[in-house]
Formats: C-alpha cells, sequence, structure tokens
C-alpha cells in the first residue's frame, strides 16, 4: 500500500491552560525521505494573534525513517469565563510524493478553565447596630465573565492620539464581509444579524480590552448591500487614548437584542439630527462674556473652548487690548449661560 499523511484524528481538545496543544500528523507507513505539508487555520470561534490562541501559516516534516510531528498551537490562559471555542486547522501540499489522506481537517477545542466566584470585601470589620445603622461592603467577581452566545469575537486596536484621554467616542467602519467598501475590518460574513441601519446594533458588542465590560456604542449608518455591508459606528472607549488601546468586537449571535444607544455614546446627542448635531437656541442673555472690565480684554474676547466635567462648565479665551492678545482667560459657569471669571489672565 502507498503511503498517505493526513491528521491521527479529526478533532480533539483540551483546557486552555495547557499549551502548546499539539495536532499529531501521521504517515501511514516509513516513508524514505521527509514528508512536509502546509498548514493554515481555515476556521473556528477562537480569536487567533495572541488573544485565545497563536497559529500562523507554516509547514511540519515528517523526517525521514519516522512517521509523526506535531502542529503545536500555543493556547492563552487568560482569565475570563467563556464558553468553548474551536479552531480548525487544514493541511495540504504535501512534499515527498506521499499524497494525503482522509483527515485533512482538524478542530481543535479550547476548554474554559476559569470559574467566576463571588467575592465580599471586607470580610471583616463591618461595624453596625441593632438599631438600623449601615455599613457597607463590596461585591464582586474575581473573573470576568464575557458576553454570552457571541460565537465570535475580534480585537481590535485603537491607535492613541496625545489629548484624546478617556471616554473618547472612536469611529470603526466594520464590514459585513471582505468586500465591504471602505471599511476598517470586515467580519468575514460570519455576524448572524448584521446591523441594517441607524440605531440599530445588529448583533454587535463592544467591550473594553478585559474582553468583558461593555462598551456604549451608536450606528450611525449603514452603506451598501447584503453580503457586502459597511457599518458606521461610533465606539466610546473607557481607557485612555493617548496611547494605543484595544477592544473587543462580539458577533454571531442570532438572539442579540438592539443596544446601540446614542445617548449613552455622546454627551450631547438628538436622535432627530442625522449628523448628531444638537438643535441650538441663541440665548437673549448673549454675549454671555461682556468685554473687560480688565484692560487686557477690554477691545475682543475670542478663541473660546468650552469643558463640562458634569457638573461645571470651564471656558478657556484669549483677551485682545486693542493693540495685541495679551493673554488667556479663564471662566466658570454652573449652566453655560451665567459665567465667573477672574480679574487677571490665567
Amino acid at each position: 500500500a502507498y503511503a498517505n499523511v493526513q491528521f491521527a484524528l479529526s478533532a480533539s481538545e483540551g483546557l486552555e491552560s495547557v499549551s502548546p496543544a499539539q495536532l499529531e500528523l501521521r504517515l501511514s507507513q516509513v516513508h524514505n525521505q521527509n514528508v512536509t505539508v502546509t498548514y493554515t487555520v481555515t476556521g473556528g470561534t477562537a480569536t487567533s494573534a495572541g488573544v485565545d490562541y497563536t497559529l500562523t501559516t507554516g509547514t511540519a516534516t515528517i523526517l525521514a525513517g519516522h512517521t509523526t510531528t506535531t502542529i503545536d498551537i500555543v493556547v492563552v490562559d487568560d482569565n475570563i469565563v467563556e464558553p468553548p471555542e474551536t479552531i480548525v486547522v487544514e493541511i495540504s501540499h504535501p512534499t515527498g510524493g506521499v499524497p494525503l489522506g482522509r483527515n485533512t481537517s482538524h478542530t481543535y477545542t479550547i476548554i474554559d478553565n476559569d470559574v467566576a466566584k463571588v467575592i465580599a470585601t471586607p470580610t471583616v470589620g463591618l461595624v453596625t447596630t441593632e438599631a438600623g445603622g449601615t455599613d457597607t461592603f463590596t461585591v464582586r467577581l474575581d473573573s470576568p465573565i464575557a458576553p454570552e452566545n457571541f460565537s465570535k469575537r475580534r480585537q481590535i486596536t485603537i491607535t492613541g492620539s496625545a489629548g484624546a484621554g478617556e471616554n473618547y467616542q472612536v469611529l470603526l467602519r466594520v464590514g459585513e464581509d471582505v468586500g465591504a467598501p471602505g471599511s476598517h475590518f470586515n467580519l468575514g460574513g460570519s455576524s448572524a444579524n448584521f446591523p441594517s441601519g441607524t440605531n440599530d446594533s445588529g448583533d454587535l458588542r463592544f467591550t473594553d480590552n478585559d474582553g468583558t465590560t461593555l462598551l456604549d456604542f451608536w450606528v450611525e449608518k449603514v452603506e451598501g448591500t447584503a453580503p457586502n455591508r459597511t457599518a458606521y459606528i461610533w465606539v466610546e472607549v473607557r481607557d485612555n487614548l493617548d496611547v494605543d488601546q484595544n477592544i473587543f468586537i462580539y458577533y454571531g449571535n442570532p438572539a442579540a437584542s438592539n443596544v446601540s444607544d446614542g445617548a449613552a455614546t455622546f454627551a450631547l446627542y438628538n436622535p432627530d439630527d442625522p449628523n448628531l448635531l444638537s438643535t441650538w437656541t441663541k440665548s437673549v442673555d448673549n454675549p454671555v462674556l461682556d468685554l473687560g472690565p480688565s484692560w487686557w480684554n477690554d477691545t475682543h474676547i475670542g478663541l473660546a473652548d468650552v469643558i463640562f466635567d458634569g457638573t461645571t462648565y470651564t471656558m478657556w479665551y484669549a483677551g485682545h487690548c486693542g493693540a495685541r492678545w495679551r493673554g488667556i482667560g479663564r471662566a466658570t459657569s454652573p449652566d453655560g449661560i451665567t459665567w465667573t471669571r477672574g480679574a487677571n489672565p490665567v
């Protein structure tokens, strides 16, 4: 009989704490020369690039006089409670004059080893009274739990920019499949319910870099036709975007409900305005900041920037004395209309 090369098994599984996961290749009989095959990942629900595992396209060689070798998958042992995830590996292009056998595809299943435990702190030292006094303790999970029933996830790296800070809204152009025009990345046709239009999240979810903390997002619009639509999605990234940050997109859940929420994503949001610009009405109290009374800003006030921290509006502005711009002023307001400012530039 002629020799052939194939996977020893068509499927196997292992705990995510076991790394590397070894997929055995087997030659049906000893051969007098090396036999090499090309392997590549062709599917599965696990995320590559070091998120759930690492395995790039490569070759595996069974040396002359031997009958086995392995393809090694580096499995990431994270601390996220999540369902089993799969990796589908296929072999092709054998050398040495040996054909492929029947088992040319292997599905490896990563079994999660994390268990979320409820922890209450502090465990001692709380003091109260029988007369209805209270004290406080914190309850948390020691392992985060990934969004349920989503078969796919993908890591997204957001490029940071100095001054962006926390809770920054980022526009992502998400493609339905490889042919989606203008997309930053695509979901390879694996979304079970791709967004259909404005404010429809479909089966998409976004999380922080821990893979569990859900992020607010709003679907601005969807362009194109199925199966190559492009969704324009604003995601509020919580972490400091002064530097690069990683987030995750989850998808592949046909039962997912709509969670697109412009009001949660933006501080100023008008659902009737397709351009996300709130409707403005001029105040009868204009101007809200008069010239002067100090000499350094008694001719012009301009170049104003206003920041609202949730409680107070703060304005920084430039003052002009008639000859030149003299300094930067600071004013504060509880409502954006009535302002209090210092006499001198900052």
